[in-house]
């Protein structure tokens, strides 16, 4: 997962940075990187968190209408 991750995300963004000699737009690349990394990370979370509340939601459920 980690190197699909990799391949797909990471390795296109640092071949067009190294491309490219201004430093500028290596920087802002790798800021870009950043943004998309994070927004990833919080699409996660936030996933993660609303198969939670789903899963006790329905536990709950189960639980008091038997």
């Amino acid at each position: 997962m980690a190197s699909l991750l990799f391949f797909f995300l990471i390795f296109p963004t640092i071949e067009n940075s190294l491309s490219v000699t201004n430093k500028h737009a290596i920087t802002s690349t790798l800021s870009n990187l950043l943004v998309h990394f994070l927004s990833f990370i919080l699409k996660f979370v936030s996933v993660c968190y609303a198969t939670a509340i789903a899963v006790f939601a329905i536990c709950l459920w189960v639980l008091v209408f038997p």
